[in-house]
């Protein structure tokens, strides 16, 4: 058994005038779609920081949270966040990349190469009409160093799931399916981390790493939640999941593809 992966857990997490004002101001499901797109049960939708930050689709308060959270400065702030359990889980990581953290150049996702790509994505998991889970157990690309989520739900909301669940792996020798899944009988939950307004989850990406959503109840409200990225590429791959090539596995891997979509 492997032990769990430490995340960063803060409560109230922005300024109580801050939080509010970007609340009443969130962006619609409407605004959240692209053209023409119609939502399906309880998917994950978002606006990448390069498209909010080239259109007007934001208001003003959530570009300024936007553009700060694909700066330097916090970027910075990651690195004193992070930058221990960084170093503890990928020690090769600053030989490779020739520099410590704190000087990793840095882009806008889908803008330029850089050694970090940021993305800040505010988004929702859309009206549930069919009791379901966003996501069952995975981790997330392995060209990820670090993810963060930041809630928003609304007071109106009263339903029920769309909390995070961090698991620990069963077999010291997971075996991964689809994109980046893992059967929910190969884990097991050692933690849960309730979806309430203004909480902030922070973790470092890796093999570890696992993490679910919590079955919804059926509701018309979607799930608020901020998604923070942090990419690596000059790595190919900060690690590998290990997959079953047989004949078999393969037909496995096609089938948890179609089932869970990842």
């Amino acid at each position: 058994m492997t032990e769990p992966f430490p995340p960063v857990v803060i409560r109230e997490a922005l300024p109580p005038e801050l939080y509010a004002q970007l609340a009443n101001e969130y962006p619609s499901i409407n605004t959240v779609l692209s053209d023409s797109e119609v939502p399906q049960n309880n998917r994950r939708y978002q606006i990448s920081a390069k498209r909010g930050l080239s259109t007007d689709i934001l208001h003003e308060s959530w570009r300024e949270f936007v553009q700060y959270h694909v700066s330097p400065e916090f970027w910075g702030e990651v690195v004193v966040k992070l930058g221990p359990a960084i170093r503890h889980v990928y020690p090769k990581l600053e030989e490779q990349m020739g520099r410590d953290l704190g000087d990793f150049s840095l882009s806008v996702r889908g803008e330029a190469e850089s050694d970090v790509v940021l993305d800040c994505q505010p988004g929702i998991n859309s009206p549930v009409t069919r009791v379901s889970s966003v996501r069952g157990p995975h981790v997330d690309n392995p060209v990820e160093l670090f993810a963060g989520l930041l809630y928003f739900r609304s007071p109106e909301d009263d339903s029920t799931g769309g909390d995070l669940v961090l698991h620990r792996h069963r077999r010291s020798s997971p075996t991964f399916w689809g994109k980046e899944g893992l059967w929910e009988s190969d884990v097991e939950p050692f933690a849960t981390i309730p979806y309430e307004a203004n909480t902030l989850v922070l973790f470092i990406n890796g093999l570890e790493s696992v993490h679910a959503v919590t079955p919804r109840s059926l509701t018309q409200h979607p799930r608020r939640l901020v998604n923070f990225i942090g990419e690596i590429y000059g790595t190919g791959g900060l690690f590998k999941m290990p997959r079953d090539r047989s004949l078999s596995g393969r037909i496995k891997h096609r089938w948890f593809s179609w089932r869970y979509g990842g």
